[in-house]
């Protein structure tokens, strides 16, 4: 989902974001984006809209892998949670818990900007998963 333009738009390199898998203990855990220079792990949700109520899990969980990323390479990372629609990030932001919890670890919350194009195909996408 994350193409060249999309990282130049981040301020990110996307040569530096070739690892996007880690081994752990016979295992491994895949993130949207990963570079140890400088380093910076990021996780992306394609959502336009209202997060369903299932979906905000699956958010926490991406902010708790990074943070497991973070601790498990002992180093310190720049966490993002990435969007492309800002309704879909506002619960993240909010005063609530789930916003609170993120600055509290410090995870940032960034919107990216995509083509209407590319927010229709999403759109449609989602339709078609909900019938």
């Amino acid at each position: 989902m994350i193409r060249y333009q999309q990282y130049q738009r981040l301020g990110f390199e996307e040569e530096k974001f070739n690892e996007k898998r880690i081994t752990v203990s016979g295992s491994y855990l895949v993130v949207t984006g990963l570079s140890r220079n400088p380093n910076i792990v990021f996780e992306a949700s394609a959502r336009i809209g209202k997060m369903e109520s299932a979906q905000i899990p699956k958010i926490m969980n991406n902010a708790l892998k990074m943070l497991f990323v973070e601790n498990y390479l002992g180093q310190t990372f720049r966490k993002i949670l990435v969007f492309i629609d800002e309704e879909a990030a506002s619960k993240f932001v909010d005063d609530g818990w789930h916003g609170e919890c993120l600055r509290r670890y410090n995870i940032e919350v960034m919107v990216l900007d995509v083509s209407d194009d590319v927010k229709k195909d999403i759109i449609e996408a989602q339709k078609r998963q909900y019938r």
